[in-house]
Formats: C-alpha cells, sequence, structure tokens
C-alpha cells in the first residue's frame, strides 16, 4: 500500500504532568488513513485519502452477515430474542450477558459451544478476564468476540438444513448469500475476494467507498432485511460490544449504529432526517491503531451535523481520548485532525 493512498487524519500530543495538569503539550506521532462518506444514493460527500483503496472490512461486516439468518423465518421460529440478535452483530466482550446469550442461541438451535470454529480467546474486557482468572474459569469459544456471529450463522444452517461441518467454508449455501448482499449493498461489479477473518469466516476485500455505500444502506432503512438488522443494533447497543466500548457507547449517545472492524476499521450508518438522506462512514488507519479511529469518527459525526452539543459532550472521552502513563497520570491525548 503506498503512503500516497493516505492522508493525515489523527495526531498525538505529550505534554507534562505538574500537580495533576498536562501542560505544553506537542506532537509525538500521528496516524495517517481514508475515510469515505456518501449518502444513500451513493454520492459522494466527503473522502481524505484514496477512497478507491481496497482493503478487509473485517467484522464492520456483521450487520450483513446476519442477513441470511433474517431472510429466513429462523428468528420467529427459534424465538430469538432482540438481545440474541443484537449479539449476533457485535463484537462483544466476553462480559457474562453476551456469554449467556450466545448459549442460549446454540441452546434454541439443539447445538452446543463445541459446533462453534471461531477459536478460544480470553474476554476482550479485562475485568471479565480477570474475573474468571480470579473464579479459576476457563475460557472457552464463547468468550471470543465472534462467538454470536458464529451462533447465528449456525442457527442459519440449521433451519435451512444446511451442512453445520463446513458453514465457514466460502462455497457454503450461508456463505453464498451472504457474499451476495455484500455484493448488491456495496456495489461491487465484481466478484469480491475474500479472505479468512482471525474468527476462520470469510472476509470481505473492499474498495472504502463500496463499505461507504454499504453502511449508507443500512442507515436508509429501505431495504426490509436491513431494517430489521438497524433495529437490533440500535435496541441492544450492548450486545454490539459491552462496557467501555466505542460502539455501545456512540450507539448510547445517538441515533446512529455504529460497527468497528480488525486493524482499524469502522463503520456507521447514519439515518435519514427532515433534512438530509441517510449516509455511511467508512474509516481505514493505515497502522491499524485502534486508538486513532474514534476522535476520528466522532469529528466526521460533528462535521455532519449528525450529534448534538449535549452527545458530544457524552462522547467527549472518545473526541479527545486523553493518555495516561503506568502511575494512571494524563500525560498527552489523541486528538482528529478532521475540522
Amino acid at each position: 500500500m503506498s503512503h500516497n493512498n493516505y492522508e493525515l487524519l489523527a495526531e498525538v500530543f505529550r505534554g507534562t504532568n505538574r500537580n495533576g495538569q498536562l501542560e505544553g503539550p506537542r506532537i509525538e506521532s500521528s496516524h495517517y488513513g481514508i475515510v469515505a462518506i456518501v449518502d444513500e444514493d451513493a454520492n459522494p460527500l466527503f473522502s481524505r485519502g484514496n477512497v478507491h483503496l481496497k482493503t478487509y472490512i473485517r467484522s464492520a461486516a456483521k450487520p450483513f452477515q446476519i442477513l441470511p439468518l433474517f431472510e429466513s423465518e429462523a428468528v420467529p421460529h427459534f424465538g430469538f430474542t432482540p438481545k440474541e440478535c443484537a449479539v449476533i452483530c457485535g463484537s462483544h466482550n466476553g462480559e457474562p450477558i453476551h456469554v449467556e446469550n450466545v448459549r442460549s442461541i446454540l441452546t434454541k438451535i439443539g447445538l452446543e459451544e463445541s459446533h462453534l470454529q471461531c477459536g478460544v480467546h480470553p474476554p476482550s474486557l479485562d475485568s471479565a478476564a480477570a474475573q474468571m482468572h480470579y473464579n479459576h474459569e476457563r475460557f472457552t469459544a464463547l468468550h471470543n468476540n465472534c462467538s454470536g456471529k458464529h451462533a447465528g450463522m449456525l442457527a442459519c444452517c440449521v433451519y435451512n438444513g444446511w451442512p453445520i461441518e463446513t458453514y465457514l467454508e466460502p462455497d457454503h449455501p450461508l456463505q453464498s448469500r451472504i457474499a451476495h448482499y455484500v455484493r448488491e449493498f456495496s456495489g461491487a461489479n465484481e466478484e469480491i475476494f475474500r479472505g479468512t477473518d482471525g474468527c476462520s469466516a470469510p472476509v470481505f476485500y473492499l474498495e472504502m467507498i463500496q463499505m461507504a455505500r454499504m453502511f449508507a444502506q443500512l442507515g436508509a432503512q429501505k431495504h426490509p432485511l436491513l431494517k430489521k438488522s438497524f433495529a437490533v443494533m440500535r435496541a441492544e447497543p450492548y450486545m454490539i460490544g459491552g462496557g467501555k466500548r466505542f460502539d455501545t457507547d456512540l450507539m448510547l449517545n445517538s441515533a446512529v449504529a455504529g460497527k468497528v472492524g480488525g486493524e482499524g476499521i469502522h463503520c456507521v450508518a447514519v439515518p435519514a432526517t427532515n433534512t438530509g438522506k441517510a449516509m455511511g462512514i467508512a474509516v481505514k488507519i493505515a497502522d491499524g491503531n485502534f486508538r486513532a479511529l474514534y476522535p476520528v469518527v466522532i469529528s466526521l459525526l460533528k462535521k455532519l451535523g449528525a450529534l448534538n452539543e449535549n452527545q458530544i459532550q457524552s462522547l467527549s472521552y472518545y473526541a479527545h481520548t486523553p493518555l495516561r502513563n503506568h502511575r494512571k497520570k494524563e500525560i498527552g491525548f489523541i486528538q482528529s485532525c478532521i475540522g
């Protein structure tokens, strides 16, 4: 990837902590990346960098990977709750509430944790991992941040009578349906290359502007399946991330639906207002560092008028993220370069 594809998006400052106050902050490092914003009619509204550069959408695809489940009658058939549907769209913390809902999905479809092929990692929330360690509990696939998505995929397979052993193979009927929807809503006019994600599911290699188009369609909610996806994310934000998570806090303090993806990806669906069309935002931090993402996303939402003053204040931690040293002293901050 050429550096010419990227533009400066965020800067990191360090100063002197004197008597508990930060003084004289100076720029220490910078984060470059790409921003693409379009409306629901695919009209470009704002950009930084090469919006036609391709990269992986990673977990930001989850609101679209659930669509074959909504397409079927599996949700009413199995009696899935809004929380269970939301955790399918989420990259959750592995907190007890997340684990319980993923386990409930599996129970309702007659499968077990062993059927999940996402792999095992500790809960993403440090306090949840620490509590498990204290209780001498072992981590399982249920704690994987993608376990909800995988449980949802399995539910779709069980309902449709599709093989469950091979549900992650690119040519599986489920993955073919997902690829169909990604192609439709991204506006791609050619077959989309798929890599393998951290959780072993297929992951889509898309232009940044194609990701923005997808989320503009999600925000527009004109397609009945996308309307369901947007609704479950908005209804249960805690299931999308959890405690101390940007997506959860963003949705609790705004009207948008946001979804993070690995290696510095974030996408936002902004619903239409009386004065404007729905919009989609896609952001990529070139070096894959998440710390630069959130100040940029907040600055973009502010620029678009998608946040009011009270919401901006509630999300101020993310807009101007403080940096602390090992003694918890504030020694700097990260801020967006987009005015």
